[in-house]
This record gives C-alpha cells, structure tokens and sequence, in this order.
C-alpha cells in the first residue's frame, strides 16, 4: 500500500512560537505586554500545572511583545527562507493542496496590539 502527503503547511515548527513570531519579522513590537498568565488551560489541574512549571515545560507568566511605534518588515530574508522551505516540501512532496500560513494579519496570545506610548 503506498501512502502520500495530500497537504503541506508551513506550520509552526520552523518557529518557536507565531505568539512572538511577529516580533522577529516587523518593526514597531520592541515594547512589553502586560504580563499574562501561561498555561491558564491547565487551572482545572493545579497540581499538574504546577508541576509542568517547576521541570520547565512551561512558565509561570508571560510577557509578549507590544506595538509600540510604526510598523514596518524587519528582515525580508526570513520570509524568504521561510517560502523557500515551504515551496521544496511541495516539490518534493507534491501534495494535492498547500497552505502558508501569514503571521500578519493578526496578533497571536501575549501579544498586545495596543500601543504603549512612553
């Protein structure tokens, strides 16, 4: 039986999180969000949470990046390495679809949208 991939996506392995992700490609997020609370899923199961913090799988809270001037691209490169790594998994895959997705067009969780004026 043989088996083939039917759909390529960039995915969020090639980054450590699209959270902060947006930072690293504009200009215009070098400012600090109001701190949050990560794992906030995990409430039901303190202990467990609490346990998952101390051995570093996750932090206490977080504190993403905020807009806090004009944006504008950082370093065009990164997004052509990234479309470079996406069209070779097509070509060598050829799968029947393909999605890339953008970072742009939204904030992800930790990072503050509003501006934070000096």
């Amino acid at each position: 039986m043989a088996a083939k991939i039917d759909l390529v996506s960039d995915g969020e392995m090639s980054k450590i999180s699209y959270a902060t992700y947006l930072k690293d490609r504009l200009n215009g997020f070098d400012g600090t969000a109001q701190e949050n609370r990560a794992a906030g899923d995990l409430l039901d199961f303190i202990s467990y949470a609490r346990r998952l913090v101390e051995q570093g799988g996750t932090e206490r809270s977080l504190q993403g990046p905020a807009c806090d001037g004009p944006l504008s691209v950082r370093d065009d490169t990164v997004l052509d390495k990234d479309l470079a790594n996406f069209s070779a998994a097509v070509t060598e895959n050829q799968p029947m679809e393909g999605f890339f997705y953008c970072t742009l067009t939204r904030c992800g969780h930790g990072i503050s949208a509003e501006p934070v004026l000096p």
